[in-house]
């Protein structure tokens, strides 16, 4: 699949999370013998700042082309929330979220003509190199939006996760914690069955 703009800016991010977590950890940098430990601090120092400005700068405009300026989410007068569905799609789908497939219908035990349905994009999340999808119900769209618009793609996974009751492979799994979005929930969930069958 081709990657969306948001797709090439999650993994600057993530990029840019990873290099900030080997520079305050010294991770495979090999000291440098002419510089005293002060300067050595403030140099690292000044580059981890410029990684957060630039991590600051992906999240706005990931911001802007989610369409922030939108009302996705209005409150009623009860102060319940209430999703404007057409306009969460509409941004899932061109975020590359969501891809659309047909299915044929039933009315009253009849078959129809087939309609058009959306499905969650899992790939890789439960097996590598598979194709893998989730369905998605009316009264899920607002969830998803929220963990799309909170964490990204890596944050729609973890919906995935939750929705069919089990964890990730490994890889996704360190995917997640670097992302900080690996809870307790996530732990509750049965463990992969992919890794379980092929690891065991």
């Amino acid at each position: 699949m081709e990657e969306t703009p948001i797709m090439v800016l999650e993994k600057k991010i993530k990029y840019y999370i990873t290099f900030i977590r080997r520079l305050e950890t010294r991770e495979g940098i090999v000291p440098n013998t002419t510089e005293t430990p002060e300067e050595t601090n403030a140099k690292f120092n000044k580059i981890i700042n410029d990684c957060r400005v630039k991590i600051t700068e992906y999240r706005a405009a990931i911001e802007s082309i989610n369409g922030d300026n939108l009302e996705v989410f209005i409150k009623r007068k009860d102060g319940t929330e209430l999703c404007r569905n057409y306009l969460a799609l509409s941004i899932l789908l061109k975020q590359g979220v969501l891809f659309n497939n047909e299915r044929e219908t039933v009315f009253q035990g009849e078959k129809e003509d087939s309609t058009t349905v959306l499905y969650v994009i899992c790939n890789e999340v439960f097996c590598p190199t598979a194709a893998d999808a989730e369905s998605l119900k009316e009264n899920e769209i607002g969830d998803l939006y929220k963990m799309f618009k909170a964490h990204g793609h890596t944050g729609v996974y973890k919906w995935c996760c939750i929705k069919r009751g089990e964890q990730p492979t490994e890889e996704v799994v360190k995917e997640f914690k670097e992302a900080g979005i690996w809870d307790e929930k996530m732990e509750s969930l049965k463990p992969n069955e992919w890794e379980s069958k092929n690891n065991g």
